[in-house]
């Protein structure tokens, strides 16, 4: 079930400092660089195989030309700095080296960024949709499917109708 939050929400996206896969700082919403920007966020393990069909379709849909960036999220705050190294590892494994430095790495304030997804589920994957400026237009969580997909991508694009 995909669940749609509303873009009602009048906070704007804490400036929050967090790296890149590839080790750069990026300091969201001031480095977010398209006019909508689309965060793709995984809490666990086990989250990251449910996130990376919406990153890919995204990806896709949602091009750079058109003004929309992607932007796959692990927020690893709650991993033991013991066991960090091994989980980037494995994300590392699973991305393209071309792709590192669009993957966001939050390693601080993870009861923050549950708050911001409205966190529920440890594996769902959780998207939020920021303009340029860390505005949030939209948010919503579920599992990726078709009909899913499909609901999110309309809100997302009526989400930047709206703000036009």
């Amino acid at each position: 079930m995909l669940c749609f939050l509303s873009a009602g929400w009048s906070d704007s996206f804490p400036r929050t400092n967090v790296q890149t896969l590839a080790g750069s700082a990026f300091v969201l919403p001031d480095d977010l660089e398209a006019d909508t920007n689309i965060l793709v966020v995984g809490f666990t393990q086990k989250a990251g195989p449910n996130t990376k069909p919406w990153t890919e379709r995204l990806k896709q849909d949602f091009t750079h030309t058109d003004g929309f960036a992607v932007y796959p999220v692990a927020v690893l705050a709650g991993v033991s700095p013991l066991f960090r190294g091994f989980a980037l590892s494995s994300i590392r494994s699973g991305i393209a080296p071309q792709d590192s430095g669009h993957f966001l790495i939050v390693d601080r304030d993870q009861s923050a960024w549950r708050a911001l997804a409205d966190y529920r589920l440890p594996d769902d994957p959780y998207i939020i949709v920021l303009d340029k400026n860390g505005n949030l237009l939209a948010r919503f969580k579920g599992v990726f499917d078709e009909k899913n997909y499909q609901k999110a991508a309309a809100q997302i694009r009526s989400a930047v109708r709206g703000k036009s």
